[in-house]
Formats: structure tokens, sequence, C-alpha cells
């Protein structure tokens, strides 16, 4: 019956919480019945006709296993055609195991993730070293674009204890750009000069509101202004200068390719676990 199955999934949690807390993995060679409940959420994460909660806990369960029964259930899970929800909870039940290959995997699906996965996968993979160089690399080859870290991610590799991880952080993140720095410190000295809302307005009208709004004037196709207030003058500067420094995952620009051959682009309206909604 469906309460004796809840029970039963809650007791196997439990046994998993227990053993991971004391540095073990739940294993097939523990017990039969052990081993049962593990090839049965292997087969309930894998099985696109069970419900997402069924799935979601099921890959909950195979997080407290062993690395080499979690990876292919997980691997599948974060398939493109795969619900949000089921994506992120394999992303965070990967982040259970060290294993240098973790990293690898969160990496194979980066360019199809939603903005929302893409964070879950961007938070895990500044957690291990290994796992920092694998995501570094992916910068370096271009695969993953610096603007989509968010500035948490970009602050634990900044200030990593491992000098090798932040030598190459400014490296892959190009935050040494003799360019970009001279251009900083070129216009740094108008800092000290007094602001002026009337010209600046008029600046806004021609130059931003295009793209982003602010008192109730302007598009919302970039981040809304009126929290700039909050920013520091140099912070200000620098995203004037360098818009693309840092893009929050919402107004990431998604493509999307129709059935018919039409290609579109435009930002995701909404982002639910099984519907994505695009604003063109």
């Amino acid at each position: 019956s469906q309460p004796s199955r809840d029970l039963r999934r809650r007791v196997l949690l439990g046994l998993g919480q227990g053993a991971h807390h004391s540095g073990r993995a739940l294993r097939a060679t523990d017990s039969p019945v052990l081993a049962s409940a593990l090839e049965e959420a292997k087969g309930t994460a894998t099985n696109r006709q069970a419900s997402l909660g069924e799935r979601v806990t099921a890959l909950e369960l195979l997080s407290y296993a062993d690395f080499a029964t979690m990876l292919e259930p997980a691997t599948g899970a974060l398939e493109a055609s795969q619900p949000d929800r089921l994506r992120s909870a394999a992303i965070e039940a990967l982040g259970r195991f060290p294993d240098a290959e973790v990293g690898k995997v969160l990496l194979a699906h980066w360019k199809d993730y939603s903005p929302r996965v893409r964070e879950a996968a961007a938070a895990q993979l500044a957690a291990r070293p290994a796992w920092i160089h694998a995501l570094l690399d992916a910068v370096a080859r271009g695969d993953v674009a610096p603007n989509e870290i968010l500035p948490a991610q970009r602050s634990q590799m900044r200030n990593h204890r491992d000098p090798a991880i932040r030598r190459r952080f400014v490296e892959a993140f190009h935050e040494d750009a003799g360019p970009r720095r001279e251009v900083l410190a070129r216009y740094r000295p108008c800092l000290k000069l007094a602001g002026n809302a009337e010209r600046g307005a008029k600046v806004f009208e021609r130059a931003c509101m295009a793209c982003h709004r602010v008192a109730g004037r302007g598009h919302e196709v970039g981040p809304n202004l009126t929290t700039s207030r909050l920013r520091t003058p140099e912070v200000l500067l620098e995203h004037i200068l360098d818009p693309n420094l840092e893009v929050q995952p919402a107004y990431l620009a998604w493509v999307v390719a129709e059935k018919d051959g039409r290609i579109s682009t435009g930002l995701l309206a909404t982002d639910r676990s099984e519907e994505h909604t695009s604003e063109l």
C-alpha cells in the first residue's frame, strides 16, 4: 500500500542520512533488502512514467549509496529533456560525492541548463577544488561564459585558499585584463564630480532606456535599475563601462529553435520544472 511504501522510503532515507553522517555509503552488499531498495531506486529515478516526486526521492536515496551506483541515474536526470526539479535534485545529489568526475558530469549539459539549474550547478562546481579546476577549464575554453557565474561563486574562487586556483581564476575571468583596467582608471576621476540628475536622466533616455527600467520608465530587457542606488559609485562605474561583467540568470538571452525552422531569441518569462515560457 502507499502508506507502507512511504514508511519504507522514510526509513531508507533515515538509514542513508545516518550512514552519510558517519562517513559511510549504503551498499547493495550490506543486505538483500538494501540491495533491492537501491535497485528499485535506480529504476524509479530513470522511469519517466514515475511521478516527479518519486524520482526526486529515488535520487536522494541513491545519493547515500556509492558513486558508481549513483552515477548513471544522476547523469540521465541531467539530460535536457528532464524537468528542472529533477535536474536540480541530481545536481544536489552529485554534490555529496567528492569524486573529480562530478565536475565533468555537471558541465556536460551546461549549455542547455535553465538559469535556475545553471545557478545550482555553479554553486556545486565552486565547492570543491577539483570541480573548480574543471569549471575554470570550461571558462578558458569558452564553454562557460564568465558572466554566467554569479558573484558569490566568483568571490569563492577569487579568495580561495589555494593560490593556484586564485591565479587561474584571474586568468580565466580576465580580471587582470589590461585594456579594461586602463579604461576604468581613465574614468575614475569622474567619481569626484558632483552628480547631475537632470543630465543623467537624458543619458538614461538616450543610452539605457531601451533595455532598463527605473521609476516606471523604460523596458526590462535587463535588470531594473531602481536598486542601483544601493551600489557604490565605484561599482556602478565598473558596470556602466563593462555591462556584461555580471549578467543575472533571469536576464540571459535564450535562443529557441522551433520545429518549423524559425529561430527566436528572448528571455525566460517563467521557469518552472516542466514548462518554460519565453518573452520575445
